[in-house]
């Protein structure tokens, strides 16, 4: 088992990412996936010699940018798509020059996302424009985006792979949640060019919200999952909780695949880490 702490896990965001690692490095761990809630670095030399030889993955916004936007890759706007596929292919660019062994991206939203949620103590889904795009223009523009990332991938030698979306409250914003959209995707792409992330928490939400059996879609996408990503939350808000006795995660762990196991938390304590690092264990 390779349990992975995400740098999202500590402090406010932005947080320095430096302070992040030093806190991080106290926790025994397998890996560190570096993730988009820090403030912009003129040189990120420091990540390896603070990491040394701890397995590193890089996920969606990361490094962060100075004009800091939100990546859309299927925006409607074009300066917006644009935008977002030349920071993803940039981002993979990174990835192999500091050794990454993965870089994960959001396939993007429905509708439009115009800022990061308001109580981000209690949920971290966007705050949307409301206006839902034409769903096959959408996946359209998804399809062509992602064809131009797998050969930046290849070319860079870094593995890829989306983050499976999900909302209970705003599913009808959202992009690449049902396992219908999964079906169709790899009918498109050949899963040797671009795997899953699959994050628990996001497809535990829209399993509720479509209604289809959460465990059957393990089993049945599994084979493509690179990573999983896991926290907890309260069954309708996207909280990103450490895991706690009792959680519905506890639920779904047998059937997961021995890919690294990301623990993806907001604002969480070294010990709130170390205790549900323990209880995935147990």
């Amino acid at each position: 088992m390779e349990i992975y702490l995400s740098t999202t896990c500590i402090g406010q965001n932005p947080a320095d990412l430096k302070d992040v690692l030093r806190t991080l490095k106290k926790v025994i761990i397998s890996g560190v996936e570096l993730g988009s809630t820090h403030n912009p670095e003129n040189n990120y030399d420091f990540i390896r010699k603070m990491l040394g030889d701890v397995n590193i993955l890089t996920h969606n916004f990361f490094p962060p940018k100075n004009n800091s936007f939100i990546l859309n890759l299927v925006s409607k706007d074009p300066r917006i798509a644009e935008e977002s596929l030349r920071y993803i292919r940039d981002a993979i660019q990174f990835a192999a020059s500091i050794g990454s062994k993965l870089y994960t991206f959001h396939p993007g939203f429905l509708s439009e996302p115009l800022q990061s949620s308001t109580n981000i103590s209690e949920n971290f889904d966007f705050v949307f424009s409301g206006e839902v795009e034409n769903y096959e223009d959408v996946y359209a523009r998804f399809i062509a985006s992602v064809k131009e990332i797998i050969k930046t991938s290849q070319q860079f030698r870094v593995p890829i792979a989306i983050e499976t979306q999900g909302s209970y409250e705003k599913a009808g914003l959202l992009f690449m949640q049902s396992p219908e959209e999964y079906v169709r995707f790899y009918h498109d792409v050949s899963p040797q060019d671009i795997g899953l992330n699959f994050n628990l928490a996001h497809t535990y939400l829209a399993a509720k919200h479509f209604q289809f059996d959460l465990k059957r879609f393990i089993n049945q996408f599994k084979k493509h999952f690179r990573a999983v990503e896991l926290s907890d939350n309260d069954g309708v808000l996207d909280q990103h909780r450490p895991i706690q006795t009792g959680s519905f995660v506890f639920n779904y762990l047998s059937l997961l695949p021995d890919v690294p196991w990301i623990l993806e938390y907001r604002n969480a304590s070294v010990e709130e880490i170390e205790r549900s690092i323990g209880l995935i264990k147990k």
